[in-house]
């Protein structure tokens, strides 16, 4: 692993039921969406002066390409499909790559990038399995694990393994073996709608109002924007991105 990276990987997979967290959101909406909006938005002025260093959010190749995508977002109200749930927080994470590497493409040291970990023998997709009947079970032993799964450190290999002199900002990164479930770390492609930059503005308002975490500079569509950092005394303090802050601060207003 080389450079200073922000990896993040944690994530709630295919709830059994409908649940919701200490703040009331869906817990794959609110784990592997909002909870990185917000870490992400918190953390990242502390990277901007950084070479080489990166913003690494983890997705999921095949999910992401499910589920047609509702606006913005599933909440888990009316019929409830943890499956779909899923699909769309990870697409979800695919649209916020892009949006932030256009941000920081602006003059920014540090870039955004995403990975996938493949067909990876980790926790989640053991118990994801166990759950299934006992034909899919046996078909998953028999069949699937010897051809697609690949072990949970080989797996980490597309998103720790990046060459820092080689990764490019809004690239995703997943195995380059069989069904892109396996082997080494390449660059893999996303669908259209990740790029689609009115959806990846509907679910930035979207978090923002849901996280209270803002990043008070956007960038407009087609347009590279100086991002300024104020100082105590309000002067300009060099390119950056302005601290996310929440609501409710002293002015009311973005804070430095």
């Amino acid at each position: 692993m080389g450079g200073t990276m922000l990896i993040k990987n944690a994530d709630v997979m295919y709830t059994n039921a409908l649940q919701r967290t200490a703040d009331g959101f869906e817990p794959q909406l609110g784990t592997n969406r909002l909870g990185r909006f917000a870490l992400t938005g918190l953390l990242l002025e502390r990277m901007l002066d950084v070479p080489g260093s990166r913003s690494v959010t983890v997705s999921r190749w095949d999910i992401a390409k499910t589920a047609p995508w509702t606006s913005p977002m599933p909440t888990g109200r009316g019929a409830y499909d943890a499956t779909a749930a899923y699909a769309h927080s990870k697409r979800a994470n695919l649209m916020f790559t892009c949006a932030l590497q256009r941000r920081l493409a602006s003059g920014a040291h540090s870039i955004a990038v995403a990975s996938h970990p493949g067909g990876a023998d980790t926790s989640g997709s053991r118990r994801s399995t166990a759950e299934r009947g006992i034909v899919a079970r046996a078909l998953f032993t028999g069949v699937v694990r010897p051809l697609l799964i690949q072990s949970a450190d080989r797996g980490a290999w597309p998103t720790c393994e990046q060459p820092p002199t080689s990764v490019a900002g809004g690239e995703y990164y997943g195995p380059s073996g069989f069904l892109k479930s396996e082997g080494d770390p390449t660059t893999v492609s996303s669908i259209a709608e990740t790029h689609d930059e009115a959806a990846q503005r509907q679910l930035r308002d979207f978090s923002q109002e849901l996280t209270g975490v803002r990043y008070p500079v956007q960038c407009a569509t087609g347009q590279t924007h100086q991002l300024v950092r104020r100082g105590g005394d309000g002067r300009a303090a060099g390119a950056g991105v302005a601290r996310p802050v929440r609501p409710g601060g002293p002015t009311g207003a973005a804070q430095p």
